[in-house]
Formats: structure tokens, sequence, C-alpha cells
């Protein structure tokens, strides 16, 4: 997982979404494991001669997860320029 450091207490009751997209990261990044256990020839971008649907989808898949971090990535990000924004105006 990213974390650079879990929100506070005062993070969450400021964005509480916060907490949610924490567990939502630590299951992203856990399926994606999962699938790279399951399937490291996908993982690894050295696919068989044949693919089956098993393997498109779980390309598939960490495709997606790899979206989705980047996504909670950029949009914590967003929230710490709004929070420094708001206590740089605060003051």
């Amino acid at each position: 997982m990213k974390f650079e450091r879990l929100p506070t207490p005062s993070d969450v009751a400021e964005w509480p979404q916060l907490a949610v997209l924490l567990a939502l990261e630590a299951t992203v990044d856990a399926t994606l494991r999962a699938l790279a256990a399951a399937h490291p020839e996908v993982y690894e971008n050295v696919f068989p001669r044949r693919i089956d649907e098993l393997d498109h989808q779980a390309h598939r898949l960490m495709v997606l997860c790899v979206d989705i971090e980047a996504a909670i990535g950029e949009y914590r990000e967003l929230i710490r320029e709004e929070g420094a924004r708001y206590r740089r105006n605060a003051f």
C-alpha cells in the first residue's frame, strides 16, 4: 500500500470520505496482490500463447485496480491542497 500516513481523527472529522478511501485502497492493494499470485504470467506481462477468459479478466481487473489507486491518490492530494488553502485563508 502507498500510505504516506494514516488520516488522523481530525482529518476524518473534516473529510469523512478518507476513512472509506483508506479501506478501499487496502482492499484494492490486496486484490492486486491476490491476482498477481494467481496469475503471475499476466502480472509480469508474459502472456502465454493462449489467453483464456480468466487471464483476460484478471488483467483487466489489475489495470482497473491500478487506475483506482491512482485516482485515490489524486483525490487525497486535492483534499490536502484544499485543506492547506482553507488554513491559509482562515487566519
